[in-house]
């Protein structure tokens, strides 16, 4: 039973080939990173590698295969096994190659991938490193760097992932790799919504992989590739459309880069933070204004992650956060209606309004400090949830069945409406959420109704 890559590389070795480590697996070691991504490759036909795993013991599958890729579970850990190989692309900058070419020189297999740190290649049994491009010292300077001239040009993804890349290692962009990049960037239209999402999602989370703090830098690195104007045309459209200098000290656009940094390091709130004023160009084209631009926003954001292919669940939580975060942008709302529109809005939207206003508010350059209105809506979400307040009529103390029986009142709208008034009852007065309580509230509510 094989259950260490070490056992896996002494198998590959019985079998005459040697198997090596690539990509991180080489790359952050030598940074002090730790290896979250497990691939290997060796010159073994990707038939031959499955058999090999089939005798020992170790589960496989072969959906990339024509690819030359094999996944493997070794233990508790899933490698990615791909033969040496090369490979051609048509025009444009589809990620697909349409043809590959299995082969037995490493060098060959290094020059068919992206950057030069990526092109490291461990002996797993040695720890000898081969070096055929100059990875080691770029990592030194910790530079990006193509490995070839057409790099950029053969694979439309490689250009977010030189952006991504960049911002989760703290890496510059060699200049010709960046230049090579802008100038293939319309590459990116061939490449699909699912990619385009995959690559976005890590680099709106770039900085929590190794903790570099590079998300404004990486979105303006999109900017200047033109790469933002084909993947996020509603974000560039926020380009030197001023806001008020006393409020503000970005345009639309950059303030977006900048709130999204200052949001958590959370998927949907870093993307709602990103969309979240792309309603302003066309409120402003509209009205002449900003006015009602979250509610224009709100159904863009919509419009952008359906694009992206994004869950509909996560594309349903960014446009509830994007509608809303202009409520009591001055905090003059009672207390008592917060707690009302909390309850009505539920917990998760509520903390997601918190953390966007905060990102919204220090992302505009002027603010530094604490946010009152986002303090003050933690601390009365806080309260509530102290005192028991129910967020749902499903934590209400009585059911539908409970009402009926004690008003005497057949299942229908009628129900519906006390539940709900119920709930917004408790949304001010959470101690209320007792069973004798509510049913004297209910028999209020539906005598005077």
């Amino acid at each position: 039973m094989i259950t260490t890559i070490e056992q896996l590389a002494q198998a590959f070795r019985a079998e005459g080939s040697t198997l090596y480590g690539i990509g991180g697996m080489v790359r952050n070691p030598l940074l002090g990173l730790p290896v979250s991504d497990y691939d290997i490759c060796s010159d073994m036909a990707p038939e031959r590698v499955k058999a090999l795993a089939v005798e020992g013991g170790i589960a496989v599958s072969g959906a990339g295969e024509q690819l030359g890729m094999v996944e493997l579970r070794v233990g508790d850990i899933i490698c990615q096994h791909t033969t040496f190989r090369r490979e051609s692309y048509g025009d444009g900058g589809n990620h697909r190659p349409n043809h590959v070419e299995f082969t037995d020189d490493l060098t060959k297999d290094a020059a068919r991938r992206d950057f030069t740190v990526n092109t490291l290649y461990v002996n797993i049994l040695t720890n000898e490193i081969i070096d055929p491009f100059g990875g080691l010292a770029d990592i030194e300077k910790k530079v990006l760097r193509g490995v070839k001239k057409d790099t950029m040009s053969r694979d439309g993804v490689r250009i977010l992932r030189m952006v991504r890349f960049a911002a989760e290692l703290g890496f510059a962009i060699e200049p010709d790799t960046f230049a090579a990049a802008k100038a293939g960037v319309e590459g990116l239209r061939d490449i699909s919504p699912q990619w385009i999402r995959s690559e976005l999602n890590r680099i709106l989370l770039s900085d929590a992989k190794y903790g570099n703090h590079g998300l404004v830098g990486a979105l303006e690195q999109l900017e200047e590739l033109g790469a933002l104007d084909i993947i996020l045309p509603e974000v560039t459209e926020g380009r030197g459309v001023g806001q008020r200098r006393e409020y503000h000290k970005y345009d639309v656009m950059n303030h977006l880069f900048h709130a999204a940094a200052f949001a958590p390091a959370e998927l949907e709130l870093r993307l709602a933070a990103l969309l979240h004023d792309i309603g302003k160009p066309e409120s402003l084209n509209t009205t002449g204004r900003m006015y009602m631009h979250d509610k224009i926003g709100a159904e863009k954001a919509e419009g952008v992650l359906k694009r992206l292919c994004y869950p509909a669940s996560a594309a349903q939580r960014v446009k509830e956060l994007v509608r809303h975060h202009m409520y009591d942008l001055r905090g003059e709302a009672r207390e008592a209606t917060l707690r009302v529109w909390m309850v009505l809005r539920g917990r998760d939207t509520v903390r997601g309004l918190i953390a966007l206003r905060r990102a919204d508010v220090l992302g505009s350059g002027i603010e530094t400090g604490p946010v009152a209105t986002a303090d003050r809506w933690e601390r009365v979400l806080m309260d509530m949830e102290r005192r028991g307040a129910p967020f749902s009529e499903k934590e209400l103390a009585v059911t539908g069945a409970d009402i009926m029986e004690a008003l005497s009142i057949p299942a229908g709208p009628k129900v519906g409406s006390v539940k709900a008034g119920l709930l917004l009852h408790c949304a001010r007065v959470p101690e209320d959420n007792r069973r004798d309580k509510l049913l004297k509230i209910a028999r209020d509510l539906v005598n005077n109704s």
